[in-house]
């Protein structure tokens, strides 16, 4: 009987999946205590990346994520808020800065494992034995994602509103804000 689960477990870890550049792959489904294997394909080289798994607060789950083979120093990790994620840098080859290149693949891979941790919100229902994530590679720019550069106009057109418009009303007596309005 151990060797039955033991092949099984090493075949759910085979399981491979494809992770590329901005495009998410939401309602994913791992059982507790199961592993992904995901292939990073089409990153670019000189680029920031991260790769991001977010779950509902409901579902009492932690997720671990590691690079497999080829072993190197440790690339930044970090677990905030039902979200883990793993940012790196690729150099002008393409290459993960930090690490060495595949050898047996040719894409770097980062495994994914889900737990059960704490205690589930409603215990009417009985324990899950699965979670529902969502996980993307996502390209960065300058460390923030790049959905986040759509947002840079329209703060910059409230910043001008405020100044322009808003804080003479406010402040009328001000003389910086009388000279701003006339």
């Amino acid at each position: 009987n151990d060797k039955h689960s033991s092949a099984l477990d090493y075949l759910v870890v085979l399981k491979h999946q494809t992770l590329t550049p901005d495009e998410p792959r939401d309602a994913e489904t791992m059982k507790y205590g199961d592993s992904v294997i995901y292939e990073l394909h089409n990153i670019r080289p000189n680029s920031h990346y991260e790769v991001r798994i977010s779950y509902p607060a409901t579902t009492p789950t932690s997720f671990d994520m590691e690079f497999l083979e080829p072993k190197s120093e440790s690339t930044g990790t970090r677990d905030i808020l039902n979200t883990e994620k793993i940012m790196f840098t690729t150099d002008s080859s393409g290459y993960i800065v930090g690490r060495e290149q595949p050898k047996e693949s040719k894409y770097y891979q980062v495994k994914a494992t889900a737990k059960e941790a704490g205690v589930a919100t409603d215990p009417s229902n009985p324990p899950h034995s699965s979670v529902v994530f969502n996980i993307v590679l996502e390209t960065l720019l300058y460390g923030a994602p790049y959905e986040l550069t759509k947002m840079v106009p329209v703060i910059l057109g409230l910043v001008v509103l405020v100044f322009s418009i808003i804080l003479p009303q406010v402040f009328p007596r001000v003389s910086g804000f009388k000279k701003l309005r006339d």
